[in-house]
């Protein structure tokens, strides 16, 4: 029970980070349309003075502008919820994929009576809950975002969230006006719109969960095919002879795992169930005679390679081999770079 508990609390702690971003956009338009009602409510013209003012200026009154900003709010609303709208997909396709998987794990489990709930997405519809009860609760507002709310800002939130519930098919008592108002604002200019993003932030939700199990599904059966049989391992040798030097190719491998074949075996014995810490890696030998009985021969390749690594080892530099009798006809193809490197350091 405890553990539940614990799953549900993190659970809600993620979601609740994932909307910050829009919450924090939410309160900035409320705050600036605040600061716009607090500027209409500061000075009143008398209204003598107004009878005065000559037609010519085109001067509109407070008060008219104060009765246009009641109308506003349908817009302002229309705003935040377009905000919250909006944003639902980038928001679900962030998350994490465990917890989208197990939305979607939790969705598949739910009742045939929850219709409306599963054609949103339990994911989407829990992501709006968070909301609402975050602008629900002026304080956690406040604590998210770090700006104080006054009552005004505080109804105008509550009223957002009877639309965000509107328009996920939650049904109040009785059904707000001014929820009809917004939802139809945003039809108006965006028709479907709001169906469009629903649909799209379900998609997302439900998508990863059944690239989940295709990934699943090819691990078991990538498992099944790495198994190698001697009939596979014979088709592989033929199609390697078959290519361009393949019969070279076959030879070298053979040469290097003979070359190798302790080391190997050390490998294979520590992968194989042995709980002791991996052996440490070191260079495959891959020529069939040793460092010491092979001849010195000038390899300009690693001169430079050595030289870059020891850029202040000049007393190094006078024990190479330097034969530039042969390197001058022999390599001047290579690159300007180390050409020059090259001949700087003759």
């Amino acid at each position: 029970m405890e553990s539940e508990r614990e799953v549900i609390r993190c659970l809600r702690l993620a979601l609740t980070d994932a909307v910050k971003d829009i919450i924090q956009q939410i309160t900035s338009v409320m705050s600036s349309r605040r600061n716009f009602e607090t500027n209409l409510n500061k000075h009143s013209v008398p209204e003598r003075l107004c009878e005065s003012i000559p037609k010519e200026w085109n001067y509109i009154p407070k008060e008219t502008k104060r009765k246009e900003s009641s109308k506003g709010f349908t817009r302002l609303a229309a705003q935040a919820v377009s905000i919250v709208i909006s944003k639902l997909p980038t928001v679900i396709a962030c998350l994490p994929p465990p917890i989208k998987y197990f939305f979607f794990l939790s969705e598949r489990k739910m009742s045939e009576n929850f219709v409306d709930l599963k054609k949103a997405s339990l994911l989407v519809w829990n992501l709006i809950v968070i909301i609402c009860r975050i602008f629900e609760d002026g304080n956690t507002v406040e604590l998210l975002t770090g700006a104080s709310l006054d009552r005004w800002s505080k109804e105008k939130l509550s009223l957002i969230c009877v639309c965000l519930k509107g328009i996920m098919g939650e049904q109040t008592s009785s059904p707000n006006q001014m929820t009809q108002k917004v939802i139809q604002s945003i039809e108006q200019q965006k028709p479907n719109w709001i169906k469009c993003q629903l649909l799209k932030a379900r998609k997302l939700s439900t998508e990863w969960a059944f690239m989940t199990i295709e990934k699943s599904t090819a691990l078991e059966e990538g498992d099944i095919a790495l198994e190698l049989t001697e009939q596979k391992i014979n088709m592989m040798v033929l199609d390697i002879c078959h290519k361009p030097g393949g019969s070279e190719y076959l030879r070298q491998i053979y040469h290097i795992m003979r070359l190798n074949e302790e080391y190997l075996k050390e490998q294979l014995f520590s992968m194989n169930g042995s709980e002791e810490k991996p052996l440490p890696i070191r260079p495959l030998k891959t020529t069939l005679r040793s460092v010491e009985d092979q001849p010195s021969a000038f390899n300009p390749f690693h001169v430079y390679k050595a030289f870059s690594e020891n850029m202040l080892d000049q007393s190094a530099i006078t024990k190479w081999n330097w034969n530039w009798s042969n390197l001058l006809p022999n390599y001047l193809g290579l690159d300007k770079m180390t050409f020059s490197v090259l001949l700087r350091n003759r």
